[in-house]
Parts: C-alpha cells; sequence; structure tokens
C-alpha cells in the first residue's frame, strides 16, 4: 500500500473511523466493555500488518513514522487499558461523538449519514481503505463474543 502522504494523526484516524463505524450502523462504544477492547486491539493489530507491509516496500520515512505514532498512541496501556484511544474518541465531542461525562461508560456516535460520508471524503483513498480495514475488524472482534 502506498498511501498519500497527507499525514494520517490520531485526530484524522479516530475521526474517519467513527464516520466508518457509524456508516456501518455503529451507533455506541463502550471503551471499558470487553468485546469492545478485543475491538480496539484489532485496530492495532491492523495497523501493525500495515506497518509490516510498508516495512517490505521501503515506504517514504514520514509516511512509516506517522503510522508508527498512530499505532503506539492507540496501543494499549501497561494495565491493557486503550486509554488514548478512548480519549481520541471523546476528544471528537461536538463533532462525531458524544460524551458529556468521562465517567459515562458510552461514547456515542452521532454523525449523520451525510456527515458520514462528507467526514470520509476528506480522507484520501489509501487512509480511508486503512480506516475501512480497521473499523471492519473492530467490528468484527467487537461481536465475536456471545
Amino acid at each position: 500500500m502506498t498511501m498519500d502522504r497527507l499525514i494520517l494523526d490520531t485526530e484524522r484516524f479516530t475521526r474517519g473511523f467513527a464516520a466508518r463505524l457509524f456508516q456501518l450502523n455503529t451507533r455506541a462504544l463502550q471503551p471499558r466493555n470487553h468485546q469492545n477492547r478485543l475491538g480496539f486491539r484489532r485496530v492495532v493489530d491492523v495497523l501493525e500488518a500495515e506497518l509490516t507491509e510498508l516495512r517490505l516496500q521501503k515506504p517514504l520515512p514520514g509516511l512509516y513514522r506517522d503510522l508508527v505514532r498512530l499505532r503506539n498512541k492507540l496501543s494499549p496501556s501497561n494495565i491493557g487499558a486503550f486509554d488514548s484511544f478512548e480519549s481520541a474518541l471523546r476528544d471528537l465531542q461536538l463533532s462525531v461523538t458524544d460524551s458529556p461525562n468521562p465517567f459515562y461508560e458510552e461514547i456515542v456516535l452521532t454523525s449523520s449519514p451525510a456527515n458520514a460520508e462528507a467526514t470520509l471524503a476528506e480522507i484520501p483513498d489509501e487512509q480511508r481503505r486503512l480506516i475501512d480495514k480497521a473499523a471492519r475488524a473492530f467490528l468484527d472482534s467487537a461481536s465475536s463474543l456471545p
């Protein structure tokens, strides 16, 4: 994959991720829920797989560095919590998420079909494909438990 050079930082990725989840009929996340934590783990695995693929292609150093930073930011802490991932999603409040109180378990995805489409349209194709892969991996893992 040869991603467009537009930086894929944490804000752009999580905004696109939330928009894609909305398009895939997900309306809320519960970051401390075991199934959602498995989903977040799979997102990090998707990013790691992307880094492995890029390593073989000799990517632009800046692109590789951006993805390493994103992977590191979204990775679980030493105790296995996805605090940074949760924080990045909560930082999208008033645009695509809603969680007025950080003690609320749920992060509501407040987009609309048109807003989700517009959000994703602003992201280059290769980055959008990665976001789609991450969102689908999240949903596959998050729904795999009874």
